[in-house]
């Protein structure tokens, strides 16, 4: 009986203890690192490649380079062109209007030498003579020296061969007036008479060379002219041409550099908008640039596919060790109706809270990997925001770039400035030139009211008065030449201070010109500097994106701190189902410990859950 009763209590007791065959071990998860290795982006020769691919740093400054090369071509343009326009206004009133003031002085002392050499013949008196003798001599001087003048200033083959005949007919006419002094003096009137006529062809033929050059003065100073037209309107091109085309280039880079940056970054910001609120069913970021940007780009899509690997990984191991603690809890309760097999059954309870043990000490080195890889994403996301700050540098550095560009141009409109006033105050110089043709004017005026006095006064004389009547007209007539003559200067005068003013409008345009481009270049420089205060706002975001990933690591951290002490729990566990060994009231009151700590790592495995259960994969 008793060995029959034995045999029943030990199937009983095999049939009770079924249930208690609990697999505690649970599939292995897969290694977060290593998972988190296989989606990081190599860096095998990051740097080598750094070296070769377009930065944003280089494309700012060839941006840059190329707009400052445009401003430095347009501004020597301008300023070789006005230099070559000042020089040839200084050629033309230099060499040309001063020479015309030259010759025409010439001219108008051999007409007194005329006057004076038919006022000697007719003088009565010895003082007479002697003033018209001294004014005839002054006259000469005043020729040679007005000559000499002209000579020093006439570069043209065809000028200087024209003084050559000039001077030849002067030595003569200069050697023929002192004889007609002479003559003169002595009241060798007859002599003198002829000698008179002889000189007067000898000025008349000095006269149509004078005229000659005055002729070519007037060619020369036209060509200047059209010289000068020509070179305006060609640095009128080039400055128009260069500021487009420093416009269009400016308003190009602007527009590439915003969309380069801006879309990505936007769409980054986005992405971790729906990180923050636990949605990672989304698309990675997709950069075509090979920059930082891309970079970036690399290194957030690695951390979200990082952070979804170690959130798959927690919900894996927050569902096993649910499972766990129920088949714990089932377990402790069928131990607990069975207190009177204890005995038998204490050896295998001891394995089950080892495996358990164990179990718990596998999650607790999965939890740590799992920190390691939410810290290795908190590192991520600090370089990107070291990364944002390089560029708000880099930003700063073009913004400064461009207020360099603007104070060149501004340094341009002075310089234009200054070019016109000095063409305004060539036109107040030609100016004076007027005057002293109203004097000449006054001055022919005047000696045709002579020869007029003296007509008068040879009608008078009779018979005896026609050939002063004769000098008389030749005097009239050289007076209304120098009259007609002074006109023409003037009329010439007026034409160059048209021509000046019309330089003065010129320069005035270009100064408008050279304005519009420094309002072209600010316009610029405002918008880098929009440009500078988005990626500010951007490199916000990513640090307070970096933020948020320190305190998923300090949650994960927490985390590890419950599995621990979970493992601590079955270890004492596993301790106390060997003391139950030694009485059957240990091994209840322990059964009834695991039963309560399997109901609290349940509750911590719901807790495990639910913190994560707001991520969506």
């Amino acid at each position: 009986m008793r060995r029959i009763f034995s045999k029943k209590v030990a199937k009983k007791r095999q049939m009770k203890l079924k249930p208690l065959k609990i697999n505690f071990r649970s599939e292995r998860p897969v290694n977060p690192i290593k998972a988190i290795k296989e989606r990081l982006p190599r860096q095998k020769g990051f740097k080598a490649k750094q070296g070769r691919k377009m930065t944003i740093r280089r494309k700012l400054v060839y941006a840059f380079v190329i707009l400052n090369v445009l401003i430095f071509i347009s501004g020597v343009n301008s300023v070789y062109n006005i230099e070559k326009l000042k020089n040839q206004l200084n050629d033309l009133y230099e060499i040309q209007l001063k020479g015309i003031q030259y010759i025409k002085d010439a001219q108008v002392s051999l007409m007194s030498m005329g006057e004076d050499r038919y006022n000697i013949i007719m003088a009565t008196h010895s003082d007479e003579r002697y003033t018209y003798s001294n004014s005839i001599k002054s006259m000469m001087d005043r020729f040679e020296s007005s000559l000499a003048a002209y000579k020093e200033i006439e570069t043209s083959e065809e000028g200087k061969k024209r003084i050559a005949e000039i001077e030849k007919f002067w030595s003569e006419l200069k050697t023929n007036e002192d004889v007609l002094i002479q003559s003169a003096n002595k009241n060798l009137v007859a002599y003198a008479e002829v000698q008179a006529k002889a000189n007067r062809l000898l000025s008349n033929s000095i006269g149509k060379e004078v005229d000659a050059l005055i002729e070519s003065k007037n060619q020369l100073a036209l060509e200047a002219y059209e010289e000068c037209n020509k070179l305006y309107k060609e640095t009128r091109f080039v400055t128009t041409a260069i500021i487009a085309l420093s416009i269009l280039i400016g308003f190009f880079i602007s527009l590439t550099m915003s969309r380069m940056i801006g879309k990505p970054i936007a769409q980054m910001a986005h992405i971790a908008r729906n990180i923050a609120e636990g949605n990672l069913t989304i698309e990675s970021v997709d950069v075509k640039s090979n920059d930082e940007i891309r970079d970036l780009a690399d290194s957030f899509n690695a951390m979200i596919n990082s952070l979804h690997a170690v959130i798959s990984n927690v919900l894996q191991a927050s569902e096993k060790v649910a499972v766990s603690s129920q088949q714990l809890s089932f377990s402790s309760q069928q131990t607990t109706t069975a207190a009177e097999e204890v005995a038998s059954t204490i050896n295998q309870l001891a394995s089950g809270a080892g495996k358990q043990a164990e179990d718990a000490s596998q999650a607790s080195g999965m939890v740590n990997q799992i920190a390691e890889s939410i810290q290795q994403v908190a590192e991520n996301a600090n370089s990107a925001a070291m990364a944002s700050t390089n560029i708000i540098k880099e930003a700063n550095n073009g913004l400064n770039e461009a207020k360099k560009a603007v104070e060149k141009i501004q340094y341009i409109q002075k310089v234009t400035e200054e070019s016109s006033e000095s063409v305004k105050a060539l036109g107040n110089e030609s100016s004076k030139i007027g005057e002293i043709v109203e004097v000449i004017k006054e001055i022919a005026g005047q000696t045709n009211l002579l020869a007029l006095n003296a007509a008068i006064e040879a009608a008078r004389a009779g018979e005896a008065g026609k050939g002063f009547a004769v000098v008389a007209d030749e005097v009239r007539k050289l007076a209304e030449e120098s009259s007609s003559s002074a006109v023409q200067i003037a009329n010439l005068i007026g034409n160059i201070q048209n021509e000046t003013n019309k330089v003065i409008d010129i320069m005035s345009a270009v100064t408008n010109e050279v304005s519009d481009g420094v309002e072209a270049v600010n316009r610029a420089g405002n918008s880098f500097e929009n440009i500078f205060n988005h990626i500010n706002n951007i490199t916000s975001q990513i640090q307070e994106l970096s933020a948020s990933v320190q305190q998923v690591a300090e949650g994960s951290r927490s985390m590890n701190e419950s599995i621990e002490s979970i493992a601590s729990i079955a270890e004492e566990t596993a301790a106390s189902s060997e003391e139950i060994s030694a009485a059957s009231e240990e091994q209840t009151a322990a059964m009834e410990e695991i039963a309560n700590m399997a109901k609290e790592l349940s509750k911590l495995a719901e807790e495990l859950q639910s913190n994560v259960a707001g991520f969506r994969l």
